[in-house]
C-alpha cells in the first residue's frame, strides 16, 4: 500500500515536469511570435498591429485636372488591406492595388475634363490599412511619388504642381503615432525625372507611364532589408534554442527531484518497517 503511495506521489511530481514544461514552452513561442525590432516610418511595431497611413496635400497653387502617383510599402513586412484603400477627393480615382505585378507598390491616377483636383488647402490624397507580418529587427518606410501633376490647360512642366506640401498621419491599431509628417518620397522611383513635392526641382515631365518598381538603388535596398531580416531571423532561432535548452535543464532537475523524493519516502517507509519489527 505504501510502495502504491509512492508510486502515486512519484507519477504525480513527473506530471507536474510536463506540465511546467509545455507552459514555459508555449510562453516561449508566444513571446517569440511577437517582435518589437520592426519599425515602420520610425515607431516600433508588432505582428498583428493595423497600422494606418494617410497622406495629405497642400499649398498647391492651383487645383488641377489630373494625377498620377503611387504609395510603396515593403510587402514582406506589410499586408495591404485592400478594402480599406481611400481616396476621398479624387473623383474617379482608378486604383490598382494587385500586388502579383506591382510588388508592393499602390499605383492610382485621377483625371478629369476641369481642375477639380484642389488641394490649396490640406486635404487627404490617399488612405490605406496595413497588417504587420514577420516582424524582425529591421526598417521600413511606407513612401510615395508623384508621376504626374498637371492642369486641364498646362503641362505639369509648366512648374504650378512642383512645390507643395506633402505630409502623413499614421496609426497603429486606430492610435494615432504621428502626426503632420513630412512624406517620404520613394528614393527609387526618381530616375532624374521631375519631382513634385516640397522639394521639387523642374526637369522634363516623366512621359513612360509604365511601372518603375525596380531600380539599383531600390534593390539595393532590398537587399540590405533581406540581410537584415535573415539576421534578425537567425538571431531569433538562436534564443530560441537557449530557451529550450533552459526549458531540458528545468524539466531535468525536476525529474531527478522527484527520484530522489521517491528514494527518500521508500528508504523512511523500510526504516519504519524495520522500526515496527519486534
Amino acid at each position: 500500500m505504501k510502495k502504491l503511495r509512492i508510486l502515486k506521489f512519484s507519477v504525480s511530481i513527473l506530471l507536474c515536469a510536463l506540465l511546467l514544461c509545455l507552459s514555459l514552452t508555449t510562453a516561449f513561442a508566444a513571446t517569440a511570435s511577437k517582435s518589437t525590432g520592426l519599425t515602420i516610418n520610425g515607431k516600433s511595431v508588432n505582428n498583428g498591429d493595423v497600422i494606418t497611413y494617410s497622406l495629405y496635400f497642400s499649398n498647391v497653387p492651383k487645383a488641377a485636372a489630373g494625377l498620377d502617383m503611387s504609395v510603396y510599402f515593403n510587402q514582406k513586412y506589410l499586408k495591404l488591406d485592400k478594402s480599406s484603400i481611400s481616396t476621398p477627393n479624387l473623383a474617379g480615382c482608378v486604383v490598382n492595388s494587385d500586388q502579383t505585378n506591382l510588388n508592393g507598390e499602390i499605383r492610382f491616377n485621377a483625371s478629369n475634363a476641369t481642375d477639380i483636383y484642389d488641394f490649396k488647402t490640406r486635404k487627404l490624397v490617399i488612405s490605406v490599412k496595413f497588417t504587420v507580418q514577420n516582424a524582425a529587427a529591421d526598417t521600413a518606410n511606407i513612401s510615395y511619388y508623384v508621376r504626374e501633376f498637371y492642369s486641364s490647360d498646362q503641362l505639369s512642366t509648366d512648374g504650378a504642381y512642383l512645390t507643395f506640401t506633402a505630409n502623413y498621419d499614421l496609426a497603429v491599431n486606430s492610435k494615432a503615432v504621428l502626426a503632420t509628417q513630412t512624406a517620404i518620397v520613394n528614393p527609387s522611383q526618381s530616375n532624374g525625372d521631375v519631382q513634385y513635392g516640397t522639394n521639387g526641382q523642374i526637369s522634363p515631365c516623366p512621359t513612360n507611364l509604365t511601372n518603375k518598381t525596380t531600380s539599383s538603388q531600390g534593390q539595393n535596398s532590398n537587399q540590405s532589408g533581406g540581410n537584415n531580416a535573415a539576421n534578425a531571423a537567425q538571431s531569433s532561432t538562436g534564443n530560441g534554442n537557449d530557451n529550450s535548452s533552459g526549458v531540458i535543464v528545468i524539466v531535468v532537475i525536476l525529474i531527478i527531484a522527484a527520484i530522489a523524493i521517491t528514494l527518500f519516502f521508500k528508504k523512511k517507509s523500510e526504516n519504519t518497517g524495520h522500526s515496527d519489527q519486534p
